[in-house]
């Protein structure tokens, strides 16, 4: 039943209504009465709080300024109630939305070794001794190719292995996944759609992974898979995201730019700078655009950061500095926005999470999607179940399996299955490291006008059968030349025994010299099949067996026809040791290479004939300052006394009895050591791309001895160089001046690493 609207006037139904209504409205009416009238607004009654937004700007390092501002903020007593950030924006803001205290975000900042965060590379010492570069002598470089069928293409310079752990800790506070808004103070992180370009505000899923995609430098991290799409730093879309802050239901703005820095006439003088301007303009212009949005209440906070670059990382506290003076500079304004102290604490109280609770680790569970044997890599794990959560046992567990240099990238986060807490970690191997090639590339030439020229590559297969087999193919052009094969057999998977069937074929170009002048130019030439077994050292090196069947000729190529040349067959038992810790194969700064190898030769096994021989070799790197290392180096081989010539040891080239061409000095035997001191004089580039140069002198000092008359015969040979020389990405470069008794002044181009593989 309904019944017709009574006309009501400050509560009170009109009279004359009343008078003439029917019984049923009478009683509506006295019910009326009954209820009483809504009390008069309260004019001394507050206006509700309005709600702020917070917009932090992308720019890199010069992105700590909002931890000043931020610092200005809370000391102001301003609540912040939502926040919108892009790059290092969405990095600090992350952080202060999710709980943490700005004490612990600029602790967590500061104490971070930020040239350490970038250098992704694995350290060499830790690489399995198979893969490093420069063993045994080999020529080729660090750079790989990848046999896919398809080119494979670097996103960037850093995949954010050390970055993504950082974010982590930043952001344990957080539960993951998460829904952004159920933050202490909702967030969004703005990243870019690389396919489109269009902007993408992140809104849930794992905080940190959101934050390394919306920081994720075209050319220098490498992009991040979300959802679907590929994402790439959002400062491309949109530097200052103020409509997502508006979006998010902000009645007033504190805005913080990082304004551009554009460069002079007289600055761009290089491409780089030139695209660095051009990068600018384009960043200027959305951030133009997010302005103009802005009304009249809402705060523009912009740091003075003349000078500073957005790769400044180590300067954190000069640019923290001077955001919390900008944020000073308009305290006035910021003071109009700030609630009581009570308010404030309980605002601050609502935001700050506690840190989270200690749990036991229910399960480990570690996805693998490489060739390695998980069994195997399960013994790089710290952490086990039942024990308790410890982050840096598992960051180091992490860290340990990265090291093993088979790894794109290996990440971990924490899971919540069955009532329990666990830690799955994913491990993805690199695209190219089933099948890839190495290339190398050296060019030595003295005064005299000799040139060697060599050009080598390294074909690798791994994974080719469960037992984790390997192998390669090495070929080398030029004055010396070779064509290897070996497959590297494991007795199963993660074994440390191993057979090595092979083969190859050599020819090396040697002039003979008697009486320090060179008469002739043989050529040393010879094929062979051998089986090496024994066991690999860790990441050190191996030690082995070998069997070797073949046979050559020791040829002459150019001189006296009165010289003979003769053929030979190969029959030999050999066994070895090689040890390889150093930190860098050109420019080591810490641990020792050594390498010990004898050889038998007996007509029994098919030889020519029979003799003995062993060689060895060590270095080690003495640092005497931050700059300055001391390399002390020596090596030397013995022969018995009825060696044939096609044995013979070669000397000869830069840092090898430097004035000598290479390997124009043969030897029965010989003994040679060197002192070289390598002084770091400077790094061009940044902690993200930087290229050191070296200066260096090298002290040469070696016995030669030889029972065929004419040929070098010295007890004492010195020589030396001065060099200066660079560890590039693809090969070192030297470029110096060498001199040695008996010799001449050579000047030295080396463009690649000095092969020595020709003595062992």
């Amino acid at each position: 039943m309904t019944f017709p609207r009574v006309p009501v006037w400050g509560g009170v139904p009109a009279r004359l209504a009343a008078a003439a209504a029917p019984p049923r409205r009478l009683l509506l009416v006295a019910l009326l009465l009954l209820v009483p009238a809504p009390a008069p607004a309260d004019a001394d009654a507050p206006p509700p709080r309005p709600r702020i937004g917070l917009v932090l700007s992308g720019g890199g390092a010069r992105g700590f300024a909002h931890l000043g501002v931020l610092k200005v903020l809370e000391e102001a007593r301003v609540p912040v109630d939502l926040v919108a950030g892009t790059s290092m924006g969405a990095l600090v803001g992350a952080g202060y939305a999710c709980g943490s205290s700005l004490e612990e975000i600029d602790r967590v900042l500061s104490q971070v070794d930020w040239d350490d965060l970038f250098d992704e590379s694995v350290p060499r010492r830790a690489l399995p001794y198979r893969m490093k570069v420069g063993r045994d002598g080999r020529l080729v470089g660090d750079a790989k190719l990848a046999i896919t069928g398809k080119p494979i293409v670097a996103a960037g310079a850093v995949a954010g292995q050390k970055v993504l752990p950082l974010f982590q800790r930043l952001f344990e506070r957080a539960p993951s996944p998460a829904e952004f808004d159920a933050l202490p103070v909702p967030f969004r992180a703005v990243a870019a759609d690389l396919e489109t370009g269009e902007a993408v505000v992140l809104a849930r899923g794992d905080l940190a992974l959101a934050t390394r995609a919306s920081m994720a430098v075209p050319g220098v991290f490498s992009p991040v898979e979300l959802d679907g799409r590929v994402l790439v730093d959002g400062g491309v879309a949109k530097n200052l995201p103020v409509d997502v802050a508006l979006a998010m239901g902000a009645d007033v703005l504190i805005v913080v730019e990082l304004p551009q820095e554009f460069k002079t006439r007289e600055q761009l003088q290089s491409p780089v700078t030139v695209a660095g301007q051009i990068l600018n303009f384009l960043l200027e212009q959305n951030v133009r655009r997010q302005l103009q949005l802005l009304r009249p209440a809402d705060l523009r906070i912009s740091p003075r950061l003349e000078g500073v670059s957005s790769t400044d990382f180590n300067h954190m506290g000069e640019i923290a500095a001077a955001g919390e003076a900008a944020a000073r500079a308009v305290l006035p304004a910021l003071r109009r926005l700030a609630v009581s102290e009570a308010e404030y604490a309980a605002y601050r109280e609502a935001r700050l999470r506690p840190e989270p609770e200690a749990f036991a680790v229910a399960f480990v569970r570690l996805d693998n999607r490489s060739f390695l044997r998980t069994a195997d890599l399960a013994r790089d794990l710290e952490v086990r179940p039942g024990e308790p959560f410890d982050r840096a046992a598992v960051e180091r567990s992490v860290a340990r399996l990265y090291r093993r240099g088979v790894f794109a990238k290996v990440a971990y986060r924490v899971v919540e299955e069955g009532g329990g807490k666990g830690v799955e970690i994913t491990a993805v191997p690199r695209n190219w490291l089933e099948r890839y090639m190495q290339f190398g590339i050296a060019l030595e030439r003295d005064l005299g006008g000799s040139a060697s020229f060599s050009l080598g590559t390294i074909f690798h297969a791994n994974d080719l059968n469960e037992g984790g087999a390997e192998s390669d193919i090495d070929l080398l052009v030029g004055k010396n030349q070779h064509l290897l094969a070996e497959w590297y057999q494991p007795f199963g998977a993660g074994s440390d025994y191993f057979a090595a069937p092979g083969g190859g074929w050599r020819r090396d170009e040697i002039p003979l010299y008697l009486d320090d002048q060179i008469i002739a130019e043989y050529w040393r030439e010879s094929g062979y099949g051998q089986v090496r077994a024994g066991r690999r050292l860790g990441s050190l090196g191996e030690a082995y067996a070998q069997i070797l069947r073949g046979g050559g000729s020791f040829e002459r190529k150019v001189g006296d026809p009165g010289l003979t040349s003769q053929g030979f067959e190969l029959g030999e038992l050999g066994l070895a040791l090689r040890v390889d810790g150093r930190d860098d194969p050109d420019f080591p700064r810490a641990g020792t290479l050594f390498g010990l190898r004898g050889r038998l030769s007996r007509r029994y096994l098919g030889a020519s004939d029979d003799f003995e021989q062993l060689v060895g070799l060590f270095s080690v790197p003495l640092a005497v300052s931050a700059e300055e290392t001391l390399l002390l180096r020596a090596d030397g081989g013995v022969s018995s006394g009825d060696t044939p010539l096609y044995g013979y040891y070669n000397l000869g080239g830069f840092m090898d009895l430097s004035g000598f061409s290479q390997n124009s000095i043969l030897a029965e035997q010989y003994g040679i050591a060197r002192v070289i001191l390598l002084s770091q004089l400077s790094r061009f580039g940044t902690a993200l791309l930087g290229l050191d140069v070296y200066g260096g002198a090298s002290l040469e000092v070696a016995t030669i001895h030889n029972h065929v008359e004419g040929l070098v015969n010295d007890p004492f040979r010195p020589g030396g160089s001065v060099f200066l020389g660079s560890d590039t990405t693809l090969f070192p470069v030297y470029v110096g001046l060498g001199y040695a008794e008996g010799g001449e002044f050579a000047l030295y181009f080396a463009v690649g690493r000095l092969n020595t593989a020709s003595r062992w």
